[in-house]
C-alpha cells in the first residue's frame, strides 16, 4: 500500500512511502502515477515557487520520498505558489485514491 502523509505548520512535510503492488515492478501504474505526481510537485516547487535549498528539502528515493518546506522562510508570493501546487497534488492523490481505494491512503495531519 501507497501511504501519502501530509502535515501542515511552520514545516509542511509530504511523506510518501511504499509501493501499491497492484502489479510487477515496472509495470505498475498506481505506483507510475504517484511518483510522477511527487517529483512533478517537488520540481514545481523549485521552478514555479521559486523554493530554494533553504526553504526546501526533497529526498526520492525508491518507495520513499520526502519534501520539507520552511513556510517561515517563505515570501507571501512562495506561500501562495506552494498552496497552489500542494492544493493540485493532493487533488491528484485523492482522485488516485478514487479509484484505488486499496492501494492508496491519504493522511493529512499525521
Amino acid at each position: 500500500m501507497i501511504t501519502v502523509r501530509l502535515k501542515k505548520g511552520r514545516k509542511l512535510r509530504l511523506q510518501v512511502s511504499g509501493h501499491s503492488m497492484q502489479a510487477p515492478y515496472g509495470e505498475d501504474i498506481v505506483c507510475a502515477a504517484v511518483s510522477a505526481l511527487t517529483v512533478n510537485t517537488a520540481n514545481s516547487l523549485e521552478a514555479l515557487a521559486g523554493l530554494g535549498p533553504q526553504q526546501m528539502q526533497v529526498r526520492i528515493q525508491d518507495g520513499d520520498a520526502r519534501i520539507l518546506v520552511r513556510t517561515d522562510r517563505l515570501a507571501n508570493k512562495q506561500k501562495h505558489a506552494t498552496n497552489l501546487l500542494l492544493r493540485s497534488f493532493i487533488l491528484g492523490i485523492r482522485s488516485l485514491q478514487q479509484t484505488y481505494p486499496e492501494l492508496i491512503r491519504y493522511l493529512e495531519g499525521v
